[in-house]
């Protein structure tokens, strides 16, 4: 078996960087084929077209969105007519700058703010990990650039880049005392809230109320704004929309069973027939996940503690799974998660070569689901390895609280 992990490794990155070569052809083809169209990034466009246009009071008005939209992509439109911008108000006014260039040349522009996104990833990436081996480096590089969301962020021009970073960064501050610094990546990550509810409940469980002021007060400056530039009812609108878009199934571009999380798990097993069950188990069990977070980091706080990487881990993973709004390119940000656990097993010098093994197969089991199974196993496996790997932290982290309970009586 020692003999067969090297070459299991090595097999993994050349499989890997073969798929990441794999990822700039389809991209490629994609471009050649003018299929960008079809990508988040027009809802976005069409969200900042709509403010700077002056119509902000009509931000969520589907029938406005859809008017504005069909004019952008000159006759073309989605699925039911729309694919509509359900961001909260500020992201529209985030937005507005790029809706003055050409939705094509806007759309480039954005592809080089994320190849500029991509790079610091990678820089940010190679930093936290300076103590690492050079394998190590390179299979986590090989991983991280393979995966198919990855492709996907890039083709569609969605948000996922800029929220993995996000999370990378709290942590990188939390840890190194920075707790202010830590709110302001919230802040920026508040773009698409869904994705950092988990994280800013670690803020209120461990009692880093510095922090928590800056989210509080930034909070309260978006929400002012967003009422004077658009609209005194704008974030009326933006929760009703929230409770529309909830309630779809298939319909302008809600798919559920596309959804790599909880809810496209339920919506995979029991069909469309069962969609007022899947949306109140989907949120019971969100509600549970920030219970849980808080029950997690009422211990005591210290980042130098292996643990602190792993409660960290966890508490992100609950918060990709059990979202109420995750497609493929938003499980981009799985790779936060996945790496702070290595780095606690590293850190704690535990066995750690099968937990490689696993995550480094992802890019191939994405791919395959993708292009291959497309959800004829009746369940999305990425769906499953995330499962599998949320199991393994809370895991870890009940054997490494058995252990220190352990140590404090025979102390006592």
């Amino acid at each position: 078996m020692k003999r067969l992990l090297p070459l299991l490794f090595r097999a993994l990155f050349i499989l890997n960087v073969g798929l990441t070569l794999g990822n700039v052809g389809l991209w490629l083809s994609a471009m050649r084929q003018d299929l960008f169209w079809r990508a988040d990034f027009t809802a976005l466009y069409t969200g900042g077209t709509l403010v700077q246009e002056g119509q902000g009071a009509h931000l969520y008005d589907f029938d406005v969105q859809t008017r504005y939209q069909q004019k952008i992509l000159e006759g073309r439109s989605f699925k039911d007519g729309l694919l509509p911008f359900d961001y909260p108000p500020h992201t529209a006014l985030f937005f507005a700058p790029l809706s003055y260039l050409p939705r094509v040349v806007a759309f480039d522009l954005w592809l080089i703010v994320q190849l500029a996104l991509l790079t610091w990833l990678v820089r940010l990436l190679l930093d936290l990990t300076v103590e690492w081996s050079a394998q190590e480096r390179w299979l986590l590089l090989s991983a991280v650039l393979a995966l198919p969301p990855l492709l996907l962020t890039f083709m569609l021009g969605s948000f996922s880049l800029l929220l993995l970073l996000c999370l990378l960064k709290f942590y990188q501050t939390l840890k190194h005392g920075m707790e202010p610094n830590s709110g302001w990546w919230l802040v920026l990550g508040s773009l698409k809230p869904q994705s950092i509810l988990l994280p800013g409940l670690i803020l209120i469980g461990a009692w880093r109320w510095r922090a928590v002021k800056v989210i509080v007060f930034a909070g309260i400056a978006l929400l002012v704004i967003c009422v004077l530039m658009l609209s005194p009812q704008v974030w009326v609108d933006f929760i009703k929309t929230i409770l529309k878009v909830g309630g779809l199934f298939d319909k302008m571009g809600v798919v559920l069973v596309d959804m790599y999380n909880f809810k496209g798990l339920l919506a995979s097993v029991l069909g469309k027939d069962s969609l007022i069950l899947i949306s109140g188990a989907s949120l019971v069990a969100l509600f549970a996940a920030a219970g849980g977070t808080l029950w997690i980091w009422h211990f005591s706080w210290d980042t130098s503690e292996p643990e602190f990487e792993l409660r960290l881990a966890l508490t992100m993973g609950l918060g990709l799974f059990f979202s109420l709004h995750l497609y493929p390119q938003d499980s981009l940000m799985w790779v936060a998660p996945a790496l702070l656990c290595y780095i606690y097993l590293r850190r704690r010098a535990l066995p750690r070569k099968g937990y490689a093994l696993f995550v480094l197969t992802w890019p191939l089991l994405m791919l395959l689901e993708q292009f291959g199974f497309q959800g004829r196993l009746g369940i999305r496996v990425p769906i499953l390895a995330m499962a599998v790997l949320l199991c393994w932290m809370g895991w870890l982290l009940s054997v490494s609280r058995l252990n220190r309970r352990d140590l404090e009586n025979e102390a006592f």
